[in-house]
């Protein structure tokens, strides 16, 4: 994972309203724009010019490559209730820097992105993140520490399943996105191997 784009002049390469401007600009998202499993654009758009970019010091502008991408996961990189929050998109958007984006290019391909996401998203997950980082802040080094445990293709398709009835669901239908990210939780609980007690702890500690 790296950090999203740091323009440095966000008055020169942001905008809500692009207009009639003869620039190309493209929808941007930040960290509060991440909810679990989906995107909620908040109305803002980048002038995407890395060359420009980089003459002020201070920027991370990265290339188009790096979102042009046919998927990436991308995690809120600072949340007050210290909670994991990851979505998958395969848009080929862009983000600023509140943001953990996934490195495609270095991305082992037999490990399949959506279950990821579903384990970042996971009470499991969550319980451990926030047992063992007591802060604000998520970075690469917390993402790249998180015990990530694979078991059988059949539990990683029943898993990658629930993500994609979530994708699929329209965005207010909350009740029903809450039953598939329960049953992905069950499934964590069996790749992770938690005995009933355990997961009574998990649930009690997450909803609390």
């Amino acid at each position: 994972f790296s950090r999203g784009i740091k323009t440095s002049n966000d008055k020169k390469f942001m905008t809500s309203n692009p207009g009639d401007a003869k620039h190309e600009y493209y929808k941007v998202f930040r960290g509060k724009n991440i909810k679990a499993y989906s995107l909620a654009w908040g109305g803002e758009y980048i002038w995407y010019r890395p060359d420009l970019m980089r003459k002020k010091e201070g920027c991370l502008p990265h290339s188009k490559e790096f979102f042009e991408v046919p998927e990436k996961i991308v995690t809120q990189r600072v949340n007050s209730s210290m909670q994991l929050l990851a979505a998958y998109d395969s848009e080929k958007r862009y983000f600023l820097d509140t943001v953990n984006v996934s490195d495609y290019k270095s991305w082992r391909k037999d490990i399949p992105m959506k279950l990821i996401c579903a384990l970042l998203n996971s009470a499991v997950i969550n319980f451990y993140y926030c047992n063992k980082y007591r802060m604000p802040t998520i970075g690469g080094y917390e993402l790249h520490a998180i015990p990530i445990k694979f078991g059988t293709d059949e539990i990683h398709k029943k898993i990658i399943a629930l993500v994609d009835k979530i994708l699929d669901l329209d965005r207010d239908d909350e009740k029903k996105r809450q039953s598939l990210m329960s049953q992905i939780d069950q499934n964590v609980y069996t790749l992770y191997g938690l005995t009933k007690k355990e997961i009574e702890i998990v649930e009690k500690t997450v909803k609390d």
